[in-house]
């Protein structure tokens, strides 16, 4: 699971830079379920924490066959 460290309801509305290291760690993710012949899903999820909306990405490693079917 990725979450920002500064509270977000999204990671659209997260600042440039946090942004940028999101990719990054996503990129360096790919890599290594790449390596080990798996593919991963990212999933976006936003839920309600004491009145406030928090953001998170689900990193979700599936079968390399699998990643075929899923290219969003």
């Amino acid at each position: 699971m990725l979450v920002p460290i500064k509270q977000s309801d999204s990671f659209v509305s997260c600042e440039d830079e946090v942004w940028d290291e999101v990719e990054r760690f996503r990129s360096s993710l790919r890599k290594m379920f790449y390596e080990l012949k798996m593919g991963v899903l990212f999933c976006e999820t936003v839920f309600a924490s004491k009145r406030l909306w928090q953001t998170k990405i689900d990193v979700i490693p599936i079968p390399m066959d699998a990643a075929a079917d899923a290219p969003m």
